[in-house]
């Protein structure tokens, strides 16, 4: 069946959606995803970073990838392939809506999260158009920029850093471990925007305003409430961060992270770095040059998230043996003779079990189906990750149990809205 082009889809979505509209539907989304990877490809292989940018406004002005990302957008928010699908004709009425250059359509929240390890982070939320829009970027992003070998975050993942730990480990004599603290929140825009090579309008409109307009709220026993200006001033700055939770953000963030890499890297060939997320790592051959090591490491993060930073970087970096046990995204490493040895310590589980629990708790007493869904996944990707070591599957699966036993999990889904009713992405537009 031919798929017809977003221009000329019949504008009739307060009609139901046949059969013959949802297979046309399926057939345009399929093809609008065809091209739109062939137009990343065009762009990551221009032979010019003058082509490059042209290719870059013309694919977030293309219909098809407005429509593509639009799409990923809601099938994010819905869980449901087949459901994005059917609100085929929906969505292409807000194809006009997806625009990177104007102002978004609604105001981000910004949703205090607890950290595992303590503390807080802001967690922005966005409607299913603004995360398209963000979608758009990142494509663009990621296509014209490499990220360094060494942030297995986003390529290779835990198994490909305990590879690479696995293989350089067997020569480190001192490990060095640190996290940026509140990387999102305090990374300076003048970073990201000498990292990433978009128009400063499109940064402006698509990284950094949803951050200065953003509600920010916080938790009380009567739920969350939005903050006072005084307390917002405190925690958002009009000269930093990105909003974390948007799509662009990781590859913004990762990109200013590189130039860390890179500083480190420099500094002595006897220096290995890797980074996982906003962790990092450095493995040291010859112990004598630590102090420049770290001096380096601290120039360059006061030169990309300010000079607040250090102080609570510096109480966050460990330094020790690599024969001795050392705590590094989670898991435990040390070397043993030249081999690596991983172990995940009770106190992690524990910590794991006793916050899902609560957790779990919140979400029954709240009657929030989404969030037991959501945790359900949590906890069957935490068993593939930890199942080899001891006590984690035992624990995992007891969590999974209290999970799919609950009536609330077991409760039928909630029957689809009247077709007499406003359409899926009403509010949204």
């Amino acid at each position: 069946m031919t798929a017809t082009s977003p221009s000329t889809w019949p504008r009739r979505w307060d009609q139901p959606i046949s059969a013959t509209d949802h297979g046309r539907a399926v057939s345009m989304m399929r093809e609008v995803r065809v091209r739109r990877t062939k137009m990343l490809a065009a762009i990551t292989n221009a032979e010019s970073p003058r082509r490059a940018k042209r290719l870059s406004r013309r694919y977030m002005r293309s219909p098809s990838a407005r429509l593509a990302c639009l799409a990923m957008a809601a099938e994010r928010k819905f869980k449901s392939v087949k459901k994005a699908n059917e609100m085929a004709v929906a969505l292409v009425e807000c194809l006009g809506l997806v625009d990177v250059w104007t102002p978004a359509v609604a105001r981000a929240k910004a949703i205090p999260k607890e950290k595992f390890g303590g503390g807080l982070r802001w967690i922005f939320t966005f409607h299913v158009l603004d995360h398209a829009r963000q979608r758009l970027v990142m494509d663009v992003a990621t296509a014209l920029t490499r990220h360094e070998p060494t942030q297995f975050m986003s390529a290779g993942g835990r198994n490909g850093f305990e590879e690479w730990l696995g293989e350089e480990i067997a020569q480190a004599q001192v490990v060095i471990t640190t996290d940026i603290p509140s990387c999102f929140n305090r990374v300076l825009r003048d970073a990201v925007a000498d990292g990433l090579p978009l128009s400063g309008r499109v940064m402006e409109e698509v990284l950094f305003r949803p951050m200065d307009n953003a509600l920010y709220l916080k938790r009380t026993p009567g739920g969350l409430t939005p903050m006072l200006k005084e307390e917002v001033a405190q925690v958002s700055s009009p000269k930093r961060g990105i909003p974390q939770g948007s799509a662009a953000s990781s590859v913004a963030s990762e990109r200013v992270i590189g130039r860390i890499i890179r500083r480190v890297e420099a500094a002595s060939p006897d220096a290995r770095i890797a980074t996982y997320g906003d962790n990092l790592i450095i493995l040291l051959r010859d112990p004598g040059i630590e102090q420049s090591v770290r001096d380096a490491l601290a120039s360059e993060a006061e030169a990309c998230f300010g000079s607040d930073v250090i102080s609570e970087l510096t109480r966050r970096t460990r330094t020790g043996l690599a024969t001795a046990w050392f705590s590094f995204a989670g898991r435990d490493y040390r070397r043993q003779g030249k081999t690596l040895k991983i172990k995940l310590g009770s106190d992690r589980i524990a910590k794991f079990v006793g916050k899902t629990i609560i957790d779990i708790d919140d979400a029954k007493r709240a009657k929030d189906r989404k969030r037991l869904l959501r945790l359900d996944r949590s906890v069957q990707a935490w068993i593939r990750q930890t199942v080899q070591f001891p006590g984690a599957l035992d624990n995992g699966l007891t969590l999974a149990a209290v999970i799919r036993r609950s009536r609330l999990y077991l409760e039928t889904p909630v029957e689809p809205p009247p077709q007499d009713e406003p359409p899926p992405l009403a509010e949204a537009s």
